[in-house]
């Protein structure tokens, strides 16, 4: 089944558990109010400010698979070409750079070749509308995954979109929450017993 549709299907069982367990939805939740300031960094392309608000280890782990991306380039000026959309010249340079940074140069790059006009991006921040359907828990609480329906003007068309956002609580400081993009990827974890699984926690001896 193609991503797309395994993404619908995931919204569409979450929306029916929100109804059908509606005590697990929290309106007032502090996501809620996080989740529209980010879209509004988006929008205004405040890539250092989205940034701060996605979680530091999904960052790194997303700079880390696009520096072995680069150094796996077939030619120099493939490797060239990935290092200018990011903004830097050596791979040093991208291996210098902080997880915050990495983003905010990632997503400036995927802008610049957008090459959209003053006048739409205006149009859009003025038009954004960020409608959170519902939110659902896990974990005791320190996990919530947010249903969330946005609408926004471009030229002469109306775009809506329902999207999938899950948030975690900062260990260290309870009143933190981080965005986690990558925490709705698959996860694969070795049964017990198959080859190269953590071998099964012993007994410990009884003594008599």
């Amino acid at each position: 089944m193609p991503k797309t549709s395994l993404c619908l299907v995931a919204i569409s069982l979450f929306l029916g558990l929100q109804s059908a367990t509606a005590q697990q939805s929290v309106p007032d939740h502090p996501t809620v109010a996080l989740v529209n300031t980010y879209f509004k960094h988006v929008v205004d392309e405040d890539w250092k400010a989205a940034a701060a608000m996605l979680s530091p280890a999904s960052l790194e782990r997303k700079r880390v698979k696009a520096l072995d991306l680069v150094k796996r380039a077939p030619t120099m000026t493939a490797e060239s070409e990935m290092l200018a959309q990011l903004g830097v010249k050596e791979l040093k340079d991208l291996e210098a750079m902080s997880p915050l940074d990495f983003y905010a140069a990632e997503r400036s790059g995927v802008a610049r070749k957008d090459e959209k006009s003053e006048a739409i991006r205006k149009q859009k921040q003025e038009s954004l509308k960020v409608n959170v359907l519902g939110v659902i828990l896990e974990q005791k609480g320190s996990i919530a995954h947010l249903a969330v329906r946005t609408s926004q003007a471009v030229l002469d068309k109306q775009i809506e979109e329902l999207i999938f956002i899950s948030f975690q609580q900062d260990e260290a400081d309870k009143t933190k929450w981080f965005i986690v993009p990558d925490m709705q990827m698959p996860v694969t974890t070795l049964l017990p017993g198959a080859e190269g699984a953590a071998p099964a926690p012993q007994e410990a001896p009884k003594t008599k």
